[in-house]
């Protein structure tokens, strides 16, 4: 009776046994952070997935955002990159470079497109309320000593990190008062890709300001993080997994000027929203969450037409960037 041939063995290199002794180690915390939110497993499956296209984990480390986007979503992405002397952003696109050793090589071609500050304002409003795909970074200065494994930089002073993807939440203009009085305020909501560093500037999470504008916190729900507020679960690599500190990441918000001032790169995957679809089954709730679940999604999908509008009416994915003009409508 014919056998099957056997496989080579394959002795592990000095690389692939650490991370293997790590990713045992770091088991019961990684199966105590999927517990909290079991829907963000596919993360981890995706990872793997990955990695096979790749050739390896080691292969995922760095890289641009973009490229992670588009290879998720097919859609249309690009930076605008900001050009200090000329005080203006300038839009870039990605363009992808065959090399056989990196499959995801790619780089960025500049187009002639420019725009104000008062212009990416309304670009990063519009591209929000179209749900979006955005990140924020910080362009890195000359290498040093205390540069990351994958050359982040921590700037001290600031109190945040150069050579780093942040996420994009949320752009919103509020105002201390009722329908538009008092005070009005260009605001950014974005994610801190590591725990143990945070912004120490205005609308920081322990900044005196919100105490100065109660109207301001209480609209844009805003909870000290040591209260347990604006935390999120984080499991973007498994490389940051397992080295990180904490296992939750601290979103924070930042004035639009300060962020002109200390970031130089905004990513946009302009996303196509048809068929966005999805049930929340609020596993946290136990039992009762499918029930709630499923009472609250037929109650958006058909009473509050959401259904609807993003079946007939999504947003499609384009080359082009969005109008710069402001109107009573975002988009």
């Amino acid at each position: 009776m014919p056998t099957r041939p056997s496989l080579p063995l394959r002795t592990p290199t000095m690389e692939q046994t650490i991370l293997l002794s790590q990713l045992a180690i770091r088991r019961r915390i990684l199966l105590r952070s999927l517990r909290a939110r079991r829907s963000r497993s596919w993360a981890i499956i995706l990872e793997k997935a990955y990695s096979k296209f790749c050739g390896s984990y080691a292969a995922l480390d760095g890289g641009f955002v973009l490229w992670g986007w588009h290879s998720f979503t097919g859609d249309n992405v690009f930076q605008l990159s900001k050009k200090v002397e000329q005080n203006h952003w300038i839009r870039e696109d990605m363009i992808a470079i065959k090399d056989d050793k990196d499959k995801r090589a790619c780089g960025f071609r500049k187009t002639k497109e420019k725009y104000s500050g008062d212009q990416l304002w309304t670009l990063l409003k519009k591209y929000d309320r179209q749900k979006a795909l955005m990140s924020a970074s910080i362009g890195k200065v000359s290498y040093r000593e205390t540069d990351g494994p994958s050359g982040e930089q921590l700037l001290k002073t600031e109190g945040l990190v150069a050579g780093h993807a942040y996420s994009v939440i949320q752009a919103r203009e509020v105002s201390e008062g009722v329908i538009g009085s008092g005070p009005t305020f260009k605001l950014l909501q974005l994610r801190n890709p590591w725990g143990t560093f945070e912004w120490k500037g205005d609308w920081s999470d322990k900044s005196s300001i919100w105490e100065k504008y109660p109207g301001i916190k209480k609209k844009v729900g805003h909870v000290n993080a040591d209260d347990g507020g604006e935390l999120y679960f984080h499991c973007i690599t498994m490389t940051e997994l397992l080295f990180a500190n904490k296992h939750v990441i601290v979103a924070f918000w930042i004035s639009f000027e300060d962020f002109q001032n200390v970031y130089t790169r905004v990513n946009v995957c302009d996303r196509t929203t048809v068929n966005d679809a999805s049930l929340d089954v609020n596993e946290n709730d136990g039992s009762c969450g499918i029930i709630k679940g499923f009472c609250c999604g037929c109650a958006k999908f058909w009473l509050c037409c959401q259904g609807s509008k993003n079946l007939y009416v999504g947003h499609h994915s384009t080359d082009e960037t969005l109008d710069t003009k402001e109107g009573c409508c975002l988009v």
